[in-house]
């Protein structure tokens, strides 16, 4: 094997080294954030009570919560520093979701074509009442796929997510 050849190889695997790494890190920095809220994770979980009144206020701040995985939503990194809940005192309403994949049409090659969905259903914490309700829907898949691609699907409904949540009345 000649010099540049494992110079080049090298390089290569450094990159991927470097780029593993990176996930590598961020995964267990993620993990260790949401590590003190895993105690909790039981009540943020419980189904929330039908409302008792309209018009509540949301005291605190959010904690995300997937319902069908039953563990914390990674969505919780999402959320604007002004509604992402850093300790579990912080903690003043839980947003359950429940995400899914819908197949909205098929491409030439019989690959489906989805949009991503979530419901979500905000829950204050202290009385496990139901202050909010609403479904959302991503992006439209792309027009066109590869046809080495293995799924065609849209974006996560994220901002618009994040806009009602902002949207609802908070102390």
């Amino acid at each position: 094997m000649n010099k540049g050849r494992v110079i080049g190889w090298t390089i290569v695997v450094l990159i991927g080294l470097g780029i593993g790494g990176f996930f590598l890190v961020r995964s267990m920095v993620r993990s260790n954030k949401v590590k003190p809220f895993n105690e909790h994770l039981s009540s943020y979980l419980d189904q929330a009570k039908p409302p008792s009144k309209a018009g509540q206020t949301i005291q605190g701040k959010f904690i995300t919560v997937d319902m069908d995985n039953r563990e914390i939503d990674y969505f919780y990194f999402d959320l604007p520093d002004e509604l992402r809940a850093e300790t579990p005192d912080e903690v003043g309403a839980v947003v359950q979701m429940k995400w899914a994949k819908v197949k909205v049409g098929e491409y030439d090659n019989k690959t489906p074509a989805r949009v991503h969905t979530c419901a979500v259903i905000v829950k204050d914490k202290a009385t496990d009442t139901q202050l909010a309700q609403e479904a959302f829907v991503g992006t439209d898949p792309p027009k066109s796929i590869s046809s080495r691609s293995s799924e065609g699907i849209g974006n996560k409904p994220t901002e618009k997510i994040i806009d009602f949540l902002k949207r609802l009345p908070r102390k």
